[in-house]
C-alpha cells in the first residue's frame, strides 16, 4: 500500500486533538516500534481516538468491538496503521504529522475500500501480428479488468511493497523473482467495514449459529475474478486440434486492499510459476515460460470488450422474471482450471446441465438438442453420449483406472463446452425479453432460431 493509496477521495479535516497527539508521538526519540506502542504518547492516541470516533454515526468506531482482547482492537488497528503509512520510529521516507492525522481521520471516515486483485496467467503470451512486424501485447484493457505484463518496477508500484516489509520479513513482497510475468488486475470496491473486518478478530465476530453449517458450493474464485475469468476462457480459444487445454495456468492468487486498519497478506510463492533456461550450460537465465502464445490485436481486442459487455448485460438481468443466466454455469466453467483427467470432464458436462437444464438423468433429449443447436455441430449428440457414458463408467467405478485421455480430448471437451456458452450469451443478448426458462425453449426448435 502506498502512501497514495491511503488517501479516499472524500477530503476531510482532521480533528485538532488528533493532529497534536500524532505530533507528539512524531517528537518521540525512540525507534523501537514495541517502545512507542508502550508510550503514553501512544495511549493518548488510543483515548483520543475513542474520544472522536467511539458512538460517531459514520465512524467505523461507531460501537465498541465486540471482541475483548489484549492489546485492543483499536491498537491493533492502530498499530496496522503506522505500519501501512509509514513512521519515525520505522527509519524510512515519513508522511509528516499533519498529513497522518488527516489519513488517519479519514481512514476512521471511510465508508469503502479498493482491493486489489493479482491473478497470475503463467505460460500465457499475447502478440499482436497485424503490422509487418510481431509485436508483444503488454496491457489489454476489458471493463474494469486489465491483463498485464509486470516487471519488478511495475510490480512495485502496484504493490506496497514498502508497507508490508514493516510487518517482517515473512511479508516482503518478491518483487525481483515475479518480473515478466502476465497477470490479471482487477481493483474491485468493497464496504470499509469496522476496524477489525480485514483482521483476524474479525473470526470472532462470526456467528456461532453459522458454525456448523457449510455453503451449498463455494466460487473458486472471489466474484469479481470469476468474471473475468469467465469471459477470457471464452476468448482465449485454438482449434481442438492444436491439443491446448488450458490457455494459462492460476497457481496462486494474491490480493490487499488499501484499508489502513488491515491485516498483511503473505506474499505468494514465485517458485511455483513456470520458468524456462535461456542459454547455455555456462551462461543461462531463468525467463518466464510464454509457451501459451495468442494472437492479440485490435480486432481481438474488441471482442474481448464486447463480450465483456454483453456478459455484464446477460449479469444485469436479476429475478425470475427476467434473469437468464444461471452462475452455476460460471461457476463450473471455470472450475477445470483447478482439476485434472476426467474430473475437467465431469465440471465440463456439468457446466452444460446449469446452462442447458438437465433435470433427470433419464431424460437427456432435451438437453441434447438444446445443445446441438448451439454448437451446430453434426457429431455434437454423439460427443456429448460418449462423455456421459465415460462420466458414469469413472463415477460409477466400472471405467478401467488405466485408459488414458489425451490432451486432444480435453482441449476437445473445452472448445465445444466453451463454444455452447459463447452461443448460449449471444443467443442471450439478441433476445431481452426472454428469461431462461422461455431462452431455453426457443433452443429446443431449430437451429434457426439463433
Amino acid at each position: 500500500m502506498t502512501d497514495s493509496m491511503l488517501t479516499p477521495p472524500a477530503p476531510s479535516m482532521s480533528p485538532e486533538r488528533l493532529r497534536i497527539v500524532i505530533e507528539d508521538l512524531w517528537q518521540l526519540s525512540m525507534r523501537s516500534e514495541e517502545g512507542v506502542h508502550r508510550s503514553r504518547a501512544f495511549c493518548s492516541l488510543e483515548d483520543a481516538c475513542r474520544s472522536i470516533y467511539l458512538g460517531l454515526e459514520e465512524s467505523r468506531l461507531h460501537r465498541a468491538p465486540s471482541a475483548k482482547v489484549t492489546p485492543s482492537v483499536l491498537s491493533r488497528a492502530l498499530h496496522n496503521f503506522f505500519r501501512w503509512n509509514g513512521a519515525p520510529w520505522f527509519g524510512d521516507r515519513t508522511p509528516d504529522a499533519a498529513e497522518t492525522a488527516e489519513s488517519l481521520h479519514r481512514a476512521f471516515l471511510r465508508k469503502s475500500v479498493r482491493r486489489t486483485y493479482l491473478v497470475p496467467l503463467d505460460r500465457l503470451s499475447l502478440e499482436d501480428r497485424s503490422g509487418d512486424r510481431t509485436q508483444e501485447v503488454t496491457s489489454v484493457r476489458f471493463g474494469s479488468n486489465e491483463i498485464v505484463r509486470l516487471d519488478g518496477d511495475d510490480l512495485a508500484r502496484r504493490v506496497p511493497v514498502d508497507a508490508l516489509a514493516r510487518f517482517g520479513v515473512r511479508y516482503r513482497f518478491p518483487t525481483a523473482e515475479l518480473d515478466g510475468f502476465y497477470w490479471l488486475a482487477t481493483r474491485p470496491t468493497e464496504p470499509a467495514g469496522p476496524l477489525e473486518r480485514r483482521t483476524w478478530l474479525d473470526r470472532l465476530n462470526t456467528v456461532w449459529g453459522k458454525l456448523d453449517t457449510v455453503e451449498l458450493f463455494r466460487s473458486t474464485y472471489p466474484m469479481p475474478v470469476e468474471d473475468a475469468l469467465f469471459v477470457l476462457l471464452l476468448i482465449f480459444l485454438k482449434d481442438p486440434g492444436d491439443a491446448l487445454w488450458r490457455p494459462f495456468r492460476i497457481p496462486w492468487m494474491f490480493s490487499f486492499t488499501d484499508d489502513p486498519f488491515s491485516d498483511p497478506v503473505a506474499p505468494p510463492d514465485p517458485s511455483s510459476l513456470s520458468r524456462q533456461v535461456v542459454g547455455d550450460e555456462y551462461d543461462y537465465i531463468e525467463v518466464p515460460d510464454r509457451s501459451e502464445i495468442f494472437e492479440f490485436g485490435a480486432r481481438e481486442h474488441d471482442v474481448l470488450q464486447q463480450r465483456w459487455n454483453d456478459f455484464e448485460t446477460v449479469l444485469g438481468r436479476r429475478g425470475p422474471a427476467s434473469a437468464s443466466f444461471h452462475p452455476l454455469t460460471r461457476h463450473f466453467f471455470i472450475k477445470p482450471l483447478s482439476e485434472y483427467g476426467v474430473d475437467e470432464i465431469i465440471s465440463n458436462l456439468s457446466c452444460l446441465e446449469a446452462t442447458l437444464r438437465l433435470k433427470e438423468e433419464r431424460r437427456r433429449e432435451k438437453l441434447t438438442r438444446r445443445f446441438a443447436h448451439l454448437v451446430a455441430d453434426e457429431q455434437a449428440a454423439q460427443w456429448l453420449e460418449s462423455t456421459y457414458r465415460l462420466r458414469n463408467e469413472y463415477l460409477h467405478s466400472l471405467a478401467d483406472p488405466h485408459q488414458k485421455l489425451t490432451w486432444t480430448d480435453l482441449a476437445r471437451a473445452r472448445w465445444i463446452v466453451a463454444t455452447a456458452v459463447k452461443n448460449y450469451l449471444d443467443f442471450a443478448v439478441k433476445h431481452p425479453e426472454f428469461n431462461r426458462s422461455r431462452l431455453l425453449k426457443l433452443l429446443e426448435r431449430q437451429p434457426q432460431v439463433l
